[in-house]
């Protein structure tokens, strides 16, 4: 079923308003590859439980009497019928929308993140000169283990990496502002970006019940400690777009402040619905 939004317009075209640039770096086109196959397969799930449930439906008409052409019953189409008379696969998969969205939210913010780290990764291997210290803690025989500058160059890189990526998101952005690397996330969706990586940690991480962890980095939560996290169907829905947004502008800065390789990306149509409801 599709809603409205707060200004009256489709949730249809409100979820699919982002438009990809026409070139981007390889991190980026990860990004959205990724990203859209999450979405098709969010849809075809759905999809495919409506479209059961519809020739059900159509089967038992014709098989419970006579079948008189201007019968509307026969006419009905999937989204009709999913709206006056949800069928059996439909009101299981409401039973366990959870599941279904807890599912596709991690994976969207775990999408994102791995685009962060990623495109931190390319600038580094563009710019390895930010990783300069006045500390020096590379000892001669570690260096004199690899063959050449650069082969030094990029297991330092790697090291890196690794290390900002166990210690999670905030303390990739604290090192990422502290370098100067571009970071585009405006201050109107700041805490709600926040909100998101905390409640694919604690789906993760906790089975989606609120700990302290979560109390502590989500400001003003509205749930308590122990409840279960109960995600809606847009909170996914407008996830995707609005991280996009992020790594569209982030894409854009890096490229221009860095000269980072660009490439075209694809791009690929989408049909949104809200079935759960």
């Amino acid at each position: 079923m599709s809603g409205n939004s707060k200004d009256g317009e489709p949730a249809e075209r409100r979820h699919a308003l982002r438009t990809l640039p026409e070139v981007g770096t390889q991190a980026a086109i990860d990004y959205f590859v990724a990203g859209s196959k999450a979405l098709s397969m969010f849809h075809f799930i759905i999809d495919t439980a409506m479209r059961v449930d519809h020739v059900a439906h159509i089967a038992k008409v014709a098989l419970d009497g006579p079948v008189s052409p201007r019968n509307p019953d026969l006419d009905i189409t999937p989204e009709q019928l999913l709206k006056m008379d949800p069928g059996p696969k439909i009101k299981l998969l409401r039973r366990m929308r959870q599941e279904l969205l807890e599912l596709f939210l991690a994976s969207a913010v775990d999408n994102f993140e791995t685009y962060i780290v990623s495109i931190v990764r390319e600038i580094l291997q563009k710019k390895p000169e930010i990783l300069r210290t006045r500390e020096q803690n590379l000892t001669i025989e570690y260096v004199l283990q690899f063959p050449s500058i650069q082969e030094l160059t990029n297991e330092i890189i790697q090291e890196k990496i690794n290390s900002l990526s166990y210690e999670g998101f905030s303390a990739l952005q604290t090192w990422c502002r502290k370098k100067h690397i571009p970071r585009a996330v405006r201050e109107d969706i700041r805490e709600t970006v926040v909100e998101l990586i905390a409640t694919r940690n604690t789906i993760v991480h906790n089975r989606g019940r609120i700990d302290d962890k979560y109390l502590r980095t989500v400001k003003n939560s509205k749930i308590r400690k122990g409840e279960k996290c109960e995600i809606a169907v847009d909170e996914y829905l407008e996830a995707e777009p609005m991280l996009g947004s992020i790594v569209i502008a982030t894409d854009h800065a890096s490229v221009t402040k860095y000269g980072l390789e660009a490439f075209p990306v694809p791009h690929y149509g989408q049909a949104f619905v809200d079935p759960l409801k």
